[in-house]
């Protein structure tokens, strides 16, 4: 039996939307704007004091990677090749606050909860 042969769309635009209750990766043919997959994830909240929210940086991290490898592997049902991905966008909240990274110390661990204001 032969390989199913991928398609050839693209080049495909990857979206990673960062938000204060969840994380999505989406899959858009750049020519047509066509939305051809996507995954979304959860983010906890802490509410450690009144008109305060922490969540876990590592958490938001990890639903990134989640998110990208879903996917990609959704993509691949529909037997679109992922390597046709040739560029990438990020959006994310801009009303957070966290401790500075020490790069020198570790430079993949993110520094701390961000303070959501």
């Amino acid at each position: 039996m032969a390989a199913t042969k991928k398609a050839v769309l693209g080049p495909l635009v990857g979206a990673v939307d960062q938000g204060t209750s969840s994380t999505r990766f989406l899959v858009f043919n750049s020519k047509t704007a066509e939305l051809l997959s996507h995954h979304q994830v959860e983010i906890k909240q802490e509410f450690p004091r009144e008109g305060w929210v922490e969540q876990d940086p590592k958490e938001i991290l990890q639903s990134v990677y989640e998110c990208i490898e879903k996917t990609c592997e959704k993509l691949g049902q529909l037997n679109i090749d992922i390597s046709n991905i040739k560029e990438d966008k990020t959006e994310t909240r801009r009303h957070a606050a966290g401790k500075q990274r020490n790069w020198n110390l570790n430079p993949s661990s993110p520094a701390s909860e961000p303070a959501l204001y």
